[in-house]
């Protein structure tokens, strides 16, 4: 008896099936879409028959900055009341590559626009995730100094300093306890280490014998409780292959990517 009901039910299914694929692919999207309280899209998608034929009251846009207009129009088709453009206008604009329409502003957002005939965005003033080294620039340059360090920013403790002592220091020294500092940039240019054409691509192994140098530093300082990871980033091949390398030499080559 189970066996046949298991055999009834997958009759049943096989029958489901084949009356899904006979349908109007079309006609259940929309069936479906129209039971959604939340859609999920690209832009490009949004200017689907499927979903443009849809009532959308209110459509937010995240990265709007690195849309161009045209491109958001698209998704204004669903008989929008409330539109929410979510972006950073002095970050990466949209990818036009035609000088010609760059010059006639074809890659503007339509948050730009607006914000150029004078409707105001609210700024998110204060971030939670750099160290404010890091921060500096960025804000002076692009947000005139408007952007605040999170608490939760100055308070965090470095990778290996030890928690009551961290909890003694100054809120202003607090996020300057780590060694090497949130950034440091090494200047190799006259150190005379060699690039070495493997194949199409290129290394550098004296770079290499540095980083792999910090690393070690860096790790033996870190408390092994720490849940700490590395990421490395090179833009050939050869040298990428030569870390790893080098890297099965290190204690923890786990905990970098």
């Amino acid at each position: 008896k189970a066996m046949t009901a298991v055999l009834d039910a997958h009759e049943k299914l096989l029958q489901a099936a084949a009356a899904v694929r006979g349908a109007d692919s079309s006609a259940m999207k929309a069936a479906l879409l129209r039971r959604c309280v939340l859609v999920f899209c690209t832009i490009t998608v949004a200017g689907r028959k499927a979903i443009a034929d849809q009532q959308f009251p209110t459509l937010l846009i995240d990265e709007a900055c690195q849309a161009c207009e045209a491109e958001t129009v698209i998704a204004l088709r669903s008989s929008v009341q409330r539109l929410f453009l979510v972006g950073d206008p002095r970050q990466l604009p949209a990818t036009v590559a035609s000088p010609a329409a760059k010059q006639a502003f074809y890659g503007r957002s339509m948050f730009e626009r607006l914000e150029s005939i004078g409707v105001c965005p609210l700024l998110l003033e204060e971030q939670y995730r750099m160290d404010p080294p890091i921060l500096c620039w960025s804000n002076e340059s692009f947000y005139g100094g408007r952007i605040l360090n999170a608490e939760a920013v100055l308070t965090r403790p470095r990778d290996w300093m030890d928690q009551a002592a961290f909890a003694q220091l100054p809120l202003e020294e607090k996020w300057n306890q780590h060694s090497l500092g949130p950034f440091r940039l090494f200047d190799s240019s006259r150190e005379g280490w060699r690039e070495e054409k493997v194949g199409h691509s290129l290394r550098n192994e004296g770079e290499a014998n540095f980083l792999i140098k910090i690393l070690k530093i860096y790790f033996a300082r870190c408390r092994p409780s720490d849940a700490i990871t590395v990421g490395i980033i090179t833009p050939y091949r050869a040298q990428l292959e030569l870390f790893n390398e080098l890297l099965e030499r290190v204690d923890c080559p786990e905990r970098i990517r």
